[in-house]
Protein backbone atom coordinates (compact mmCIF):
# COMPACT_ATOMS: atom_id res chain seq x y z
CA UNK A 1 0.00 0.00 0.00
CA UNK A 2 1.40 3.17 -1.11
CA UNK A 3 0.61 6.57 0.96
CA UNK A 4 -1.19 7.69 -2.05
CA UNK A 5 -3.48 5.14 -1.76
CA UNK A 6 -4.08 5.67 1.89
CA UNK A 7 -5.21 9.05 1.40
CA UNK A 8 -7.82 8.75 -0.71
CA UNK A 9 -8.82 5.96 0.89
CA UNK A 10 -10.21 8.25 3.97
CA UNK A 11 -10.61 11.85 1.48
CA UNK A 12 -7.11 13.41 2.67
CA UNK A 13 -4.83 14.88 -0.61
CA UNK A 14 -2.37 12.32 -0.97
CA UNK A 15 1.52 13.87 -0.58
CA UNK A 16 3.17 13.44 -3.43
CA UNK A 17 5.94 10.51 -3.83
CA UNK A 18 9.31 10.95 -2.64
CA UNK A 19 11.75 12.43 -4.95
CA UNK A 20 8.77 13.72 -6.78
CA UNK A 21 8.76 17.59 -7.41
CA UNK A 22 5.46 19.39 -5.39
CA UNK A 23 4.66 22.80 -5.71
CA UNK A 24 1.87 22.75 -3.51
CA UNK A 25 2.13 24.09 0.26
CA UNK A 26 2.82 21.49 3.06
CA UNK A 27 -0.17 22.00 5.58
CA UNK A 28 0.34 20.45 8.18
CA UNK A 29 3.80 22.18 8.31
CA UNK A 30 1.89 25.78 7.81
CA UNK A 31 -0.35 24.30 10.54
CA UNK A 32 2.70 23.54 12.82
CA UNK A 33 4.69 27.40 11.84
CA UNK A 34 2.03 28.96 12.74
CA UNK A 35 0.80 27.09 15.98
CA UNK A 36 4.37 27.30 16.99
CA UNK A 37 4.76 31.33 16.09
CA UNK A 38 2.01 32.07 18.03
CA UNK A 39 2.68 29.38 21.04
CA UNK A 40 5.88 31.24 21.22
CA UNK A 41 4.88 35.22 21.02
CA UNK A 42 2.33 33.78 23.50
CA UNK A 43 5.07 32.53 26.17
CA UNK A 44 6.58 36.12 26.25
CA UNK A 45 3.34 36.78 28.58
CA UNK A 46 3.83 34.84 31.85
CA UNK A 47 0.28 34.60 32.83
CA UNK A 48 -0.65 32.96 29.09
CA UNK A 49 2.66 29.97 29.62
CA UNK A 50 -0.30 26.98 29.78
CA UNK A 51 -1.67 27.90 26.56
CA UNK A 52 1.37 28.58 25.39
CA UNK A 53 2.64 25.14 26.02
CA UNK A 54 -0.32 23.44 25.08
CA UNK A 55 0.10 25.29 21.73
CA UNK A 56 3.33 24.02 21.00
CA UNK A 57 3.04 20.23 21.90
CA UNK A 58 0.04 20.87 18.54
CA UNK A 59 3.08 22.49 16.59
CA UNK A 60 5.63 19.48 17.46
CA UNK A 61 3.08 17.04 16.60
CA UNK A 62 1.65 18.54 13.76
CA UNK A 63 5.58 19.24 12.42
CA UNK A 64 6.20 15.74 12.86
CA UNK A 65 2.78 15.15 10.85
CA UNK A 66 4.05 17.80 8.32
CA UNK A 67 7.75 16.29 8.15
CA UNK A 68 6.27 12.85 7.40
CA UNK A 69 4.02 13.25 5.00
CA UNK A 70 5.34 15.89 2.65
CA UNK A 71 8.46 17.26 0.47
CA UNK A 72 8.20 20.42 1.75
CA UNK A 73 9.77 20.44 5.14
CA UNK A 74 11.38 23.40 6.09
CA UNK A 75 7.96 24.92 7.40
CA UNK A 76 7.10 21.70 9.07
CA UNK A 77 10.74 22.21 11.00
CA UNK A 78 10.22 25.50 11.63
CA UNK A 79 6.77 24.95 13.30
CA UNK A 80 8.69 21.64 15.36
CA UNK A 81 11.27 24.08 16.36
CA UNK A 82 9.08 26.92 17.38
CA UNK A 83 6.74 24.50 18.78
CA UNK A 84 9.50 23.24 21.60
CA UNK A 85 10.53 26.97 22.07
CA UNK A 86 6.68 27.61 22.93
CA UNK A 87 6.87 24.27 25.22
CA UNK A 88 10.14 25.70 26.47
CA UNK A 89 8.65 29.35 27.11
CA UNK A 90 5.44 28.08 28.66
CA UNK A 91 7.87 25.42 31.37
CA UNK A 92 9.97 28.73 32.37
CA UNK A 93 6.33 30.74 33.03
CA UNK A 94 4.96 28.12 34.86
CA UNK A 95 8.01 28.17 36.87
CA UNK A 96 8.03 31.64 37.30
CA UNK A 97 4.05 31.68 38.18
CA UNK A 98 5.25 28.53 41.00
CA UNK A 99 8.71 30.85 42.11
CA UNK A 100 6.41 34.00 42.40
CA UNK A 101 3.30 32.30 44.71
CA UNK A 102 5.59 31.07 46.75
CA UNK A 103 7.87 33.68 47.46
CA UNK A 104 4.37 36.32 48.36
CA UNK A 105 2.93 33.16 50.26
CA UNK A 106 6.44 33.56 52.29
CA UNK A 107 5.88 37.14 52.45
CA UNK A 108 2.10 36.82 53.73
CA UNK A 109 3.56 33.98 56.22
CA UNK A 110 6.26 36.78 57.84
CA UNK A 111 3.94 39.51 57.54
CA UNK A 112 1.65 37.24 59.64
CA UNK A 113 3.98 36.49 62.35
CA UNK A 114 5.09 40.07 62.58
CA UNK A 115 1.64 41.22 63.04
CA UNK A 116 1.19 38.62 65.50
CA UNK A 117 4.26 39.53 67.48
CA UNK A 118 3.23 43.07 67.32
CA UNK A 119 -0.92 42.25 68.51
CA UNK A 120 0.87 40.19 71.38
CA UNK A 121 3.16 42.95 72.76
CA UNK A 122 0.09 45.44 72.30
CA UNK A 123 -1.99 42.91 74.69
CA UNK A 124 0.64 42.38 77.08
CA UNK A 125 1.51 46.18 77.56
CA UNK A 126 -2.27 46.98 77.56
CA UNK A 127 -2.99 44.07 80.10
CA UNK A 128 -0.13 45.41 82.36
CA UNK A 129 -1.29 49.15 82.14
CA UNK A 130 -4.90 47.91 82.65
CA UNK A 131 -2.97 46.07 85.72
CA UNK A 132 -1.60 49.30 86.96
CA UNK A 133 -4.57 51.02 86.49
CA UNK A 134 -6.59 48.74 88.58
CA UNK A 135 -4.40 48.94 91.38
CA UNK A 136 -4.28 52.35 91.36
CA UNK A 137 -8.09 52.70 91.17
CA UNK A 138 -8.25 49.91 94.50
CA UNK A 139 -5.74 52.12 96.17
CA UNK A 140 -7.30 55.43 95.31
CA UNK A 141 -10.44 53.95 96.15
CA UNK A 142 -9.15 52.43 100.15
CA UNK A 143 -7.62 55.60 100.44
CA UNK A 144 -11.49 57.52 99.50
CA UNK A 145 -13.27 55.36 101.65
CA UNK A 146 -10.55 55.53 104.86
CA UNK A 147 -10.94 59.20 104.30
CA UNK A 148 -14.49 58.65 104.41
CA UNK A 149 -14.71 57.08 107.48
CA UNK A 150 -12.27 58.88 109.65
CA UNK A 151 -14.77 62.01 108.69
CA UNK A 152 -17.64 59.86 109.66
CA UNK A 153 -15.63 59.51 112.36
CA UNK A 154 -14.92 62.63 113.22
CA UNK A 155 -18.85 63.81 112.74
CA UNK A 156 -19.61 60.97 114.97
CA UNK A 157 -16.82 61.89 117.35
CA UNK A 158 -18.32 65.12 117.52
CA UNK A 159 -21.34 64.92 117.92
CA UNK A 160 -20.87 62.17 120.77
CA UNK A 161 -18.49 65.30 122.40
CA UNK A 162 -21.77 67.99 122.04
CA UNK A 163 -23.96 65.44 123.54
CA UNK A 164 -21.36 64.61 126.35
CA UNK A 165 -20.60 68.53 126.63
CA UNK A 166 -24.46 68.84 127.17
CA UNK A 167 -25.08 66.44 129.41
CA UNK A 168 -21.68 67.81 131.46
CA UNK A 169 -23.73 70.60 131.22
CA UNK A 170 -26.64 69.91 132.62
CA UNK A 171 -24.81 67.52 134.75
CA UNK A 172 -23.00 70.49 136.01
CA UNK A 173 -25.98 72.86 136.52
CA UNK A 174 -27.34 70.18 138.16
CA UNK A 175 -24.66 70.02 140.68
CA UNK A 176 -24.29 74.06 140.79
CA UNK A 177 -28.44 74.16 141.63
CA UNK A 178 -27.77 71.87 144.80
CA UNK A 179 -24.66 73.23 145.79
CA UNK A 180 -25.14 77.02 144.72
CA UNK A 181 -21.17 77.60 146.29
CA UNK A 182 -19.83 75.46 144.01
Amino acid sequence: MLPGDLASDEGLEAPPAVGEASNESNPWGAAAFVLGLVGALLGLLVLTFPLSFILGVMAVVFGVIGRRAWIRKAMATAGIVLGLVSMAMGIVGAVIVVSVVNSAVDRVDRIDEDVEAVLDDAIERLSQELDRLADDTSDRIVGEIDEIGENIGENIGEGIRDELDAELGEISDSISSVNPDG
